[in-house]
């Protein structure tokens, strides 16, 4: 079987192993919700709730013997450990994986961005001052409204719910990336799912920690810095996209590589 074939098989054979796993891509446009409302605030619609999901969901799609126990690791079917005894061309299995996750990640933000199109613009409130200064000046055509009785806090922004869908979509290809390469960099170590699940908690548990070190939190904050690296990316998108996709090429010939030199 050529590559091209075995490449549509293992996609066809992930979807049909996973089909619950894209009920759960639907929290994936929760955005959709929030931006429904007449004036929603700017920190709950670029808030990245849904990125510990992307990582847990990726984890699942790339190893599903992180999360097995016991047996069950030689009972899944399209694990890992499984398919690399089978005659199959490993750079093709880790490329349908990262394809698997790639369009798993893909179609939420492609619906959100489809929903966003009839109606692009976006008014939204924003209770800091400096956030709010922050949106006039980084994100393109920010407008202060002044014209609604009692809402001195809104931003008008032009394609608002374009940059909003454009914007989860990006961090959500970022963490992807990420989890690919964490995955496939502890693969080969024998406590991989110690260290797996290790920094999982650590993520998971970080905001109830940052709690108690005030100074670390402060200086770390995620959500400081996800303002931050928002506007960032409003500010310079072109540049953004740019690395992105070299940094993704990159990830994905650093992983195929690595995978095909996993010895079993």
């Amino acid at each position: 079987m050529n590559s091209s074939k075995q490449l549509w098989a293992l996609l066809k054979g992930q979807i049909s192993a996973y089909p619950v796993i894209f009920v759960g891509s639907l929290v994936f446009i929760t955005p959709l919700i929030f931006m429904s409302n007449p004036y929603p605030p700017l920190d709950l619609l670029i808030g990245g709730p849904n990125l510990l999901l992307v990582g847990m969901f990726g984890s699942i799609i790339l190893a599903p013997e992180l999360f097995a126990i016991g047996m069950q690791r030689n009972m899944v079917g399209y694990g890992t450990d499984f398919l690399l005894t089978r005659a199959i061309d490993r750079k093709v299995l880790a490329r349908a994986k990262a394809t698997f996750l790639y369009c798993f990640v893909l179609a939420p933000a492609i619906v959100m961005i489809l929903c966003s199109l009839g109606h692009p613009d976006l008014q939204v409130s924003t209770f800091s001052r400096l956030v709010r200064l922050q949106c006039l000046s980084h994100v393109p055509g920010s407008t202060l409204v002044s014209n609604v009785a009692g809402r001195p806090n809104l931003v008008s922004i032009p394609d608002g719910r374009i940059l909003i869908a454009e914007w989860h979509l990006w961090t959500m290809l970022a963490v992807a990336a990420v989890v690919q390469t964490l995955v496939y960099a502890l693969y080969p170590f024998k406590f991989r799912r110690a260290i797996f699940w290790t920094l999982f908690c650590v993520v998971v548990f970080w905001p109830l920690v940052s709690l108690y070190v005030p100074p670390v939190a402060q200086a770390v904050g995620a959500g400081s810095i996800g303002k931050e690296l928002f506007f960032s990316f409003a500010a310079s998108q072109s540049l953004y996209w740019t690395l992105t996709l070299v940094a993704l090429l990159g990830v994905q010939l650093w992983c195929e590589r690595r995978f095909t030199r996993l010895e079993h």
